[in-house]
């Protein structure tokens, strides 16, 4: 074969090389450039979700308070001295708590146990149930709800999982799916 085709062949295969080449190392930075913009994407998400919650904590310490004060009006020390009047008006003030403020921050399940509630206390003052009734199940879910929610997660009563545990879980779920939908 003579020389100048030998030449113009392997400069052709070495033309051909450095193609293929800098297309694989372009195909490569252009995959790590993605990967590094979906790591700040999360990281941008993750640092605004924290933030959210830790807003979301401060108002709940904010606002719990009350509502746990008026809940001690339902302890077995107190609840004898209540006339049907003064459970009346705790279920309007619980009512009042539901749709304010406080229930637009409340987790979905504290929100649901107030209400449950608020039915109990209604039922309580028109002597359709005893007192028995009204101490178990919906006063104790409240109390232990709203603890809950400023991430007590022991309980004397109940096994529900903590705040940080129920954020980790939805996380978790939410990361899961998304590799899913990928």
């Amino acid at each position: 074969m003579d020389t100048a085709i030998t030449v113009a062949l392997v400069g052709g295969a070495y033309a051909l090389f450095g193609a293929v080449l800098g297309a694989m190392v372009n195909h490569y930075r252009a995959g790590l450039e993605e990967r590094r913009i979906d790591h700040e994407r999360q990281k941008w998400i993750l640092e605004l979700h924290a933030k959210f919650e830790f807003e979301l904590h401060a108002l709940r310490i904010n606002d719990y308070p009350a509502i746990f004060a008026e809940m001690e009006r339902l302890s077995h020390f107190r609840i004898d001295a209540e006339d049907a009047a003064s459970i009346r008006q705790l279920a309007e003030q619980l009512n009042h708590w539901g749709y304010g403020r406080s229930g637009l921050i409340m987790s979905e399940q504290a929100r649901l146990a107030l209400f449950k509630l608020r039915h109990k206390l209604i039922e309580f003052a028109d002597g359709k149930i005893k007192r028995e009734a009204l101490m178990s199940g919906e006063r104790t879910d409240l109390i232990e709800w709203l603890r809950r929610d400023l991430n007590h997660s022991e309980s004397a009563w109940r096994s529900y999982p903590s705040l940080l545990e129920s954020i980790i879980a939805a996380a978790n779920k939410a990361g899961t799916e998304k590799d899913e939908a990928a």
